[in-house]
């Protein structure tokens, strides 16, 4: 509900409600080129190298690069296909596992899980890979109704002989909630049932959608990804991961990150994807958590940010070098402008709806909500 006060107030504070800490993202470098749509990263070396694949529709290869993105190997995988590759764990051994259940449409029938060994990875720039077969219990639609859109996969982990999957939530109206499935890490084909579930948020779909899962080197820690933020659940429960307490972390910056692996116990490293349409995207990340897992007192990083119900303008204090974009709930810009422009924004001419400005200072990204009347 929104009450007119004038010309701004505050609402929609449920968005940001659950957040408890707000850190800045340190970008470590640019992506080749052939790593334009990076979806999965894990190191097997305690974080000196990482192991990165692709999306959907790109060559079946995983591409080891260092913190400065250059690519130091190219194992082509000659036995599958990429239909839609959305993650990437490893198990204590270094055996790699490919998440091929990405399922936009929610009409797949033909998930599976690609399991490269160690020995062949450090063998050859060519391997032949396993085949780990799995469908849900409870799809009975290919698709299902756009309530039950929750059969699309884009997070796993592996953790004591199981891979567990976080589903990507496209379900409409938006429901919240990512399901948690448990798949065996052994060869076979599986008929696999919704264990739990976790509601990351209220909505739009955009800010809440899970897109990638990490579990930390000792197992204590799982973090599951969305464009702009963590999920944090530490100390973990093994046997009941949603069960275990949770921080919601803003990371200050939005672009088409889905990618996410820890480099030690206290700092993680997340890749995106290039989108076009925001204009960003294709480069490594690298943040610490420590001074959030050490301490349940949280005040020391910046207050989340508000969203405002705007009429028409918006007054900001800007620097000469200041950027401004505006951009629709869905990542298409709209509108942009400088800090020489006048302070006040204009946004009269926007048709009603949700809408995110950024602000970029040098380096620093700021970023808030508005709901345009």
């Amino acid at each position: 509900m929104f009450r007119n006060k004038g010309l701004l107030i505050v609402v929609y504070v449920f968005l940001f409600s659950q957040i408890n800490a707000q850190i800045n993202v340190k970008e470590l470098c640019t992506l080749h080129s052939s790593i334009n749509e990076a979806s999965g990263i894990i190191s097997i070396n305690s974080g000196k190298t990482y192991w990165i694949i692709n999306d959907s529709g790109t060559k079946p290869n995983l591409y080891e690069v260092d913190t400065l993105c250059n690519i130091l190997r190219t194992v082509e995988i000659i036995n599958a296909n990429n239909v839609d590759w959305e993650d990437v764990c490893a198990d204590k051994n270094g055996n790699l596992y490919i998440g091929d259940f990405g399922n936009n449409s929610n009409n797949r029938k033909d998930q599976r899980i690609i399991k490269v060994l160690k020995t062949d990875l450090d063998t050859t720039q060519q391997v032949g890979a396993q085949t780990i077969r799995f469908n849900y219990s409870e799809q009975v639609d290919f698709p299902p109704s756009a309530n039950m859109l929750n059969f699309d996969m884009e997070a796993m982990v592996w953790m004591e002989n199981q891979l567990h999957l976080f589903s990507k939530n496209r379900t409409s109206p938006f429901s919240g909630y990512t399901y948690h499935y448990v798949v065996p890490d052994s060869v076979g084909t599986y008929t696999v049932s919704r264990v739990d579930s976790f509601k990351t948020g209220p909505g739009p779909s955009i800010l809440f959608w899970v897109t990638g899962a990490a579990i930390s080197p000792d197992e204590s820690q799982l973090c599951l990804l969305s464009h702009d933020k963590i999920w944090l659940f530490h100390p973990l429960n093994k046997k009941n991961l949603f069960q275990s307490p949770v921080k919601t972390i803003s990371l200050s910056h939005f672009s088409q990150k889905e990618a996410i692996a820890y480099a030690d116990n206290g700092s993680l490293i997340i890749a995106d994807e290039i989108n076009l349409t925001l204009n960003n995207g294709g480069n490594l990340y690298s943040l610490s958590i420590d001074k959030i897992l050490n301490t349940d007192k949280l005040s020391f990083f910046q207050k989340p940010s508000v969203v405002y119900y705007i009429k028409e303008f918006i007054d900001l204090e800007l620097g000469p070098k200041d950027v401004v974009e505006i951009f629709s709930i869905e990542g298409k810009r709209v509108q942009s402008e400088n800090g020489s422009d006048s302070g006040r924004l204009n946004v009269g001419n926007l048709g009603r709806g949700l809408y995110y400005f950024t602000i970029r200072s040098g380096q620093l990204l700021k970023r808030n909500m508005f709901f345009k009347e």
